[in-house]
């Protein structure tokens, strides 16, 4: 194994950001900077993605921020320099989708330099406060004001999202891009991690549940969505001012479309990182729901939902999660089986639970339901090592 001081895309990131920071200095964004070498970048935590981060201090503790790229604040301790290879990753998307956020309002990492050739990008520093271990920590604590307040901050950003970025400025994720995923689930769960050899009768199964569920989510209302909206991709940004409206910035969006108006409130509240009661999840998504009929999404929005009861909304965010879930259990298998990423293998019972606690509820789903709890469902158990019973009837 070659020693990670002697990466050469690292070093090849380190004299990149150099260059760029000297015309960035040039260009009157920064007052002072200090030399950059490979040796000075720190390690980030990253994502289920090609690419890496690396930290960057700059000298002094701080330097000033005098450009309209950083509206929120003037003074920047710290960047982030991103080595996204692109072959794997389409940064031209991440720097353009953005640029588009962050004019709707959303909180997302400004972006001081790139280059797509290279597979590089300059970003302000978030920091490593992901929502996560904080809404951890807050439910071990029971603090039930401060995860209330977290969650409302998220609502809020998919609310910007919607209506501030056009759909028109965003690929389509139809009826086709809805069954691809959900194929995942048989290619990647049930044969590739179950070692399971689906017969006729099983796919025909399979294949009338997708199909139900394509046709009723690409029938919802269409708006902007972010497409990965969990508690990994949010940060809680401690250096945020002191009255700003929302303390949550945005992470992970290149992947965003123009979709069903639910993707992304089953993603935050259905979690499959962390789950919430049932009746938490239910006010949260009520909340949303109230939000977005209220005009806060948009009046396009808005117009579509008028009428729609509560009742109808929650069969619209149940069967949006049920086919995200059915792809994520597809996804965490093939980062586990293809990118030897074993540790969303843990996260697979929890995503399971939500499937069967909402499938039973609705009865074109019957078949398959059952068919997953009586033959899929045990092999979960042996391959994954957990229990079933343990979450069925409760919270």
């Amino acid at each position: 194994m070659r020693n990670f001081s002697q990466d050469e895309r690292k070093i090849e990131l380190a004299d990149w950001v150099s260059q760029q920071l000297s015309g960035l200095q040039s260009a009157g964004l920064f007052s002072s900077l200090s030399d950059v070498t490979a040796e000075s970048f720190e390690a980030v935590s990253g994502d289920a993605s090609f690419r890496r981060y690396f930290r960057l201090k700059l000298e002094g503790g701080c330097a000033n921020a005098t450009s309209d790229l950083v509206p929120r604040q003037n003074q920047i301790n710290s960047l982030i320099a991103v080595d996204s290879p692109p072959e794997h990753e389409d940064n031209e998307s991440f720097v353009r989708i953005d640029g588009l956020l962050m004019k709707a309002g959303v909180r997302v990492p400004a972006v001081f330099a790139n280059s797509f050739d290279k597979g590089f990008l300059l970003l302000e520093d978030f920091g490593d406060s992901t929502l996560l271990p904080l809404l951890e920590l807050a439910k071990y604590e029971g603090r039930a004001e401060f995860t209330d307040c977290m969650y409302a901050d998220a609502i809020r950003s998919i609310l910007l999202l919607q209506k501030g970025v056009a759909c028109s400025q965003l690929p389509v994720f139809d009826r086709d891009r809805l069954l691809e995923e959900m194929e995942l689930f048989s290619q990647w769960f049930c044969e590739g991690l179950l070692d399971l050899k689906l017969i006729e009768q099983e796919r025909e199964i399979i294949q009338k549940a997708f199909l139900f569920l394509a046709d009723s989510i690409d029938a919802q209302p269409k708006i902007a969505v972010h497409r990965d909206f969990h508690s990994r991709n949010l940060l809680y940004l401690e250096a945020a001012e002191k009255d700003a409206i929302n303390k949550l910035g945005v992470i992970d969006f290149q992947d965003a479309v123009s979709g069903p108006y639910t993707y992304d409130a089953v993603s935050l509240l259905r979690d499959c990182y962390l789950r919430w009661p049932t009746n938490d999840q239910a006010r949260w998504a009520l909340l949303y729901f109230e939000g977005a009929q209220s005009g806060q999404g948009g009046k396009v929005l808005a117009d579509q939902l008028n009428g729609k009861s509560s009742l109808e909304f929650v069969n619209d965010f149940d069967l949006c999660g049920l086919q995200r879930h059915l792809k994520v259990m597809g996804i965490f298998s093939r980062l586990f089986l293809r990118d030897q990423k074993s540790t969303y293998l843990d996260n697979l019972p929890l995503t399971i639970r939500y499937f069967l606690e909402v499938s039973k509820d609705y009865s074109p789903l019957n078949n398959f339901s059952s068919w997953f709890s009586e033959k899929i469902l045990p092999l979960a158990e042996t391959r994954l090592k957990f229990s079933a019973s343990e979450f069925i009837d409760g919270d």
